[in-house]
């Protein structure tokens, strides 16, 4: 039973860091939302508490070895230290989750040696290095980029796996190397030595790749849940290209930071969290349900709505734009994972009143 397995208490701290981490997020723009003033760490509420925590659950869950099942227990403690107000003990818990990813991915890429292991293992390796130069810079706009990497490889890493999609042609996955050592470059080379241009040319180049080469773009008109995916998919990567185009094209814009971060972030991460949550959630929770029901498609179409409406605001300056757009695109993001969970419940209690009824 699904409530009996441990992971959904690891689930639930990652919940809770989403929540903490909107609110936060809220306030960061301009609401007045009576929670624990967490409005500085927004960035790492998101990136390490939620989704580290989650990416740290999803891959820990394969192993055999019942101790990597820790990892994401100790990933989801920096939220407690965050509600203490002890933002540089919780970047220590969030160092010691990216160290932990860093070794198992390890670990998965020595049992095979494939490129989406070793994208995964850069990407665990850009983590910990995003969360040692917020710790001993205390600056996020040094550890963003690596943080971008870090989401951006992991993603890449399990799209690869889930679709095999370097089968040949050969052409093919030497586009995807070119693209990598250019997202790479441009990350390490500074601004002023076209940087910034390279990062963003490699962000556009693999939305290209993946709108082109994923087949799970390919499946959008399918009814039920493989449409609902691709769905997802595709729109992620549209967001990435928008990304690549707010650092390319608008870099010196008022809100390009806080543009270009929410189209990557919320527009293009979250759109893949929400589109891989039907292939990853049976595999955390030992369940294989279907996660899919159309009305779905409404929290969906609200949480781009609203996204478009605060990147509308980031560029035309409108300040309303940005705080409502970004208030509904909280509220729509709790609604996705409310639905989910209540789909969730009700098909379990399905399947166990069609198994009695077998008995």
């Amino acid at each position: 039973m699904i409530r009996k397995n441990p992971a959904i208490f690891i689930f639930a701290v990652a919940i809770l860091s989403l929540l903490l981490g909107i609110t936060a997020g809220w306030q960061r723009i301009g609401w007045d939302i009576p929670v624990s003033n967490l409005a500085g760490d927004h960035g790492a509420l998101m990136t390490g508490s939620f989704i580290g925590t989650l990416i740290c659950l999803e891959r820990s869950a394969a192993c055999s070895n019942k101790w990597w099942k820790l990892l994401p227990v100790i990933n989801g403690l920096s939220i407690v230290l965050f509600l203490l107000h002890l933002p540089q003990l919780a970047y220590i818990f969030l160092i010691a989750g990216s160290m932990g990813l860093l070794i198992l991915m390890f670990s998965y890429y020595k049992s095979s040696s494939s490129f989406s292991y070793r994208i995964m293992l850069l990407g665990a390796f850009a983590w910990l290095t995003g969360n040692l130069v917020l710790f001993n810079q205390y600056s996020y706009p040094s550890a963003v980029k690596w943080w971008m990497l870090f989401l951006l490889w992991t993603i890449l890493g399990e799209r690869l796996e889930l679709s095999r999609l370097l089968a040949a042609p050969n052409f093919k996955k030497r586009i995807l190397y070119l693209i990598v050592f250019i997202n790479i470059t441009g990350v390490l080379l500074p601004f002023h030595l076209y940087g910034n241009e390279l990062f963003a040319i490699s962000l556009a180049g693999l939305s290209a790749w993946l709108l082109v080469f994923d087949a799970g773009c390919h499946a959008v008109r399918k009814p039920g849940q493989q449409g609902y995916i691709s769905l997802w998919l595709i729109i992620g990567y549209i967001w990435l290209m928008i990304t690549a185009a707010w650092l390319l094209f608008w870099p010196d814009a008022p809100y390009a930071y806080d543009g270009a971060l929410h189209s990557f972030f919320a527009g293009f991460v979250l759109s893949m969290v929400f589109g891989h949550i039907p292939v990853i959630f049976p595999g955390i929770f030992r369940t294989n349900i279907s996660l899919y029901h159309p009305v779905l498609s409404i929290a969906m179409i609200l949480f781009q709505l609203s996204l478009a409406l605060r990147i509308t605001g980031d560029a035309v300056l409108h300040n309303e734009f940005r705080k409502w757009g970004a208030m509904i695109n909280g509220i729509s993001i709790i609604l996705l994972f409310a639905v989910t969970a209540i789909i969730v419940v009700a098909r379990l209690k399905r399947k166990k009143i069609n198994s009695s009824d077998l008995i």
